[in-house]
């Protein structure tokens, strides 16, 4: 995978000047994503992620035992998976805050199929995180940043979402998640517009749950 070097922009303030109102204005954020995360299932089952609440699922999330008979291997999972024209960037690269996606030099690469990914895994009482996020740089306990695109009304969005993987359980939680309304408008990793840009309305209440969002994983991360 080409190795990207990015220059970061601390301050929101700073980002959002270099971004430029016009983008920020864009950038939405999932609101389909509830107060406390969008958390895989505890039991095997299936839950959906709706990216901007159209009716139109883009991602699955599941728990599921596989075995093996022929090699005796027994193991759980936390799985996601791609529906529809949804992806994630990369092979699901972990990224970092201020990393460029949707553009013509962010480097990273959508499969061209649907891909079902194991999140994480557990063989005998060891957890450890799926092959593709492994090799996306992920470990079990992180929380970091991932890419996705996804297809509405014919036209593709891109976005970025925060994820935490359990230390402890077959978890993984969406903590929130973020997209460019704007058809094929590039988005910067980690940020979000200010208050004057991002409007009054729906759009102001699912800015301040997402600040409850943060504000809860902040004192869960001190």
């Amino acid at each position: 995978m080409k190795k990207r070097n990015i220059k970061k922009i601390t301050g929101l303030t700073a980002i959002s000047t270099a971004m430029g109102a016009s983008v920020n204005a864009a950038l939405v954020p999932s609101i389909s994503i509830p107060a406390g995360g969008l958390v895989s299932p505890s039991t095997l089952e299936t839950i959906y992620w709706d990216i901007d609440n159209d009716g139109t699922n883009d991602f699955s999330f599941s728990k599921r035992t596989i075995s093996s008979s022929i090699l005796s291997v027994y193991y759980t999972t936390a799985r996601m998976q791609d529906l529809g024209d949804a992806r994630v960037a990369g092979g699901f690269e972990k990224l970092s805050s201020g990393d460029k996606l949707g553009t013509a030099l962010d480097g990273l690469s959508f499969s061209p199929t649907s891909q079902n990914r194991a999140l994480i895994s557990s063989y005998s009482g060891t957890i450890s995180v799926g092959g593709s996020l492994s090799a996306g740089g992920w470990s079990v306990g992180d929380t970091g940043y991932f890419g996705f695109k996804f297809t509405s009304s014919g036209n593709t969005h891109y976005g970025w979402a925060e994820m935490t993987l359990s230390s402890s359980s077959l978890q993984a939680t969406i903590n929130e998640a973020w997209y460019n309304d704007t058809p094929d408008g590039a988005v910067t990793v980690g940020v979000i517009p200010e208050p004057a840009e991002f409007g009054l309305g729906l759009g102001a209440l699912a800015l301040g749950a997402v600040g409850l969002r943060r504000m809860r994983h902040n004192r869960k991360a001190a």
